[in-house]
């Protein structure tokens, strides 16, 4: 016979939320016998802080795409100055810049040889997580506040 394995809020799993899942907002198991006797609380995406959020979103977003197609433009007075820097681009016939110092002759070190690096890290930092959880889950090592 299945056992049940539903969570069900209880004063011990709210005990052992400690860091910042303090400060996240709780959000009830899926499966509540009383669930329509709790009292919820609204939904917060018409609250002035969304509407903010919504704001900026739909101001900030044509700005960064309108300013670097008004800069980039042959019209622009400074045009003449980096106009030897622009090559042919892919997105309706634009030119972009395609100068960097990783990918000049003079840079220090070559991109790929960067981005080896920055790979290798991610990995390594991955690697260091996973051997973390698996040392406490082994050793049943219980974090410290």
């Amino acid at each position: 016979m299945p056992t049940d394995l539903r969570l069900e809020s209880s004063p011990q799993l709210k005990q052992k939320q400690s860091g910042i899942t303090n400060l996240t907002v709780d959000i009830p198991a899926s499966y509540n016998p009383k669930g329509q006797a709790e009292v919820h609380s609204r939904p917060r995406w018409k609250t002035p802080e969304f509407i903010f959020y919504y704001t900026v979103f739909l101001v900030a977003i044509p700005i960064m795409i309108w300013i670097p197609v008004r800069l980039s433009s042959s019209s622009h007075p400074n045009y003449p100055f980096y106009r030897q820097k622009l090559r042919a681009g892919w997105l309706f016939g634009r030119q972009v810049d395609n100068s960097d110092i990783l990918d000049s002759i003079e840079g220090i070190y070559p991109r790929w040889y960067v981005s080896f690096n920055i790979t290798m890290l991610r990995l390594v930092s991955f690697g260091m997580v996973i051997i973390g959880h698996v040392t406490k889950l082994a050793f049943r090592i219980q974090a410290r506040l």
